[in-house]
């Protein structure tokens, strides 16, 4: 596994729209895909908890649900609040939305964040940001060249995957989101470093699949380094 240098320019026109900078220039076609209902949950609830807007109204939801359990914040019930969160949080969301103000530019994001996302979108097969070009894994399979390699850096871990699935969804008009749906390498099976420094990757070992509603298969478009895997 390598790192892959940057060689492409994005050239993505509307920006401002996308939420987290996940817009992208799409090489290819888009076609019209309709998510099904864990795939959805599971969208939105990675925009929600990971939207750095949002972090205000995460911790306004766990303190009322801290009082209704009569429990403090300690560590000790972090797994329990990371569980409210996804079985909870975008249904509590979505009930505050007529209190939320959205005269300002923050209002209005809060408010179609709590809508939640339409489960139809666009799928793509291609797409250049952050200076890569990324193709998903099928797309690979008569090619001699790799472009579905991903690393994302998060909470001082590396994880690696290749690139199932790349999906633009929106909240019914006002905001796009580009995620990309990828097959991760569970980090403390599959994950080799080797004594010259190089790092063995097993696709045998997956993790968040998707099979489950708490499993994590997205990343934001943006959050992604391109890597050559072999």
């Amino acid at each position: 596994m390598f790192n892959r240098p940057r060689r492409n320019e994005d050239g993505v026109s509307n920006i401002d729209n996308y939420l987290y900078n996940s817009g992208g220039r799409v090489v290819g076609k888009k076609e019209n895909v309709c998510l099904d209902d864990r795939s959805l949950k599971q969208a939105h609830c990675y925009v929600l908890i990971h939207y750095d807007e949002l972090t205000p109204v995460v911790n306004e939801f766990l303190k009322l649900k801290r009082q209704e359990n009569d429990i403090g914040g300690s560590q000790a019930y972090e797994s329990i609040e990371n569980q409210w969160i996804i079985d909870e949080f975008a249904d509590w969301l979505q009930s505050q939305v007529h209190n939320l103000d959205d005269s300002t530019v923050e209002g209005k994001l809060r408010k179609a964040l709590a809508g939640g996302l339409s489960n139809r979108g666009k799928r793509m097969k291609s797409v250049i940001i952050n200076g890569y070009k990324f193709d998903i894994v099928d797309g690979e399979r008569f090619r001699i060249t790799q472009n579905s390699g991903i690393m994302v850096e998060a909470e001082g871990h590396e994880y690696y995957g290749k690139l199932k699935e790349i999906l633009e969804l929106d909240y019914y008009g006002s905001y796009k989101v580009v995620l990309f749906r990828c097959d991760w390498v569970d980090i403390r099976r599959g994950i080799k470093t080797n004594p010259n420094g190089s790092v063995h990757i097993n696709f045998s070992k997956l993790m968040h699949t998707g099979r489950l509603l708490r499993d994590d298969p997205f990343v934001f478009s943006s959050q992604a380094k391109q890597v050559f895997l072999y």
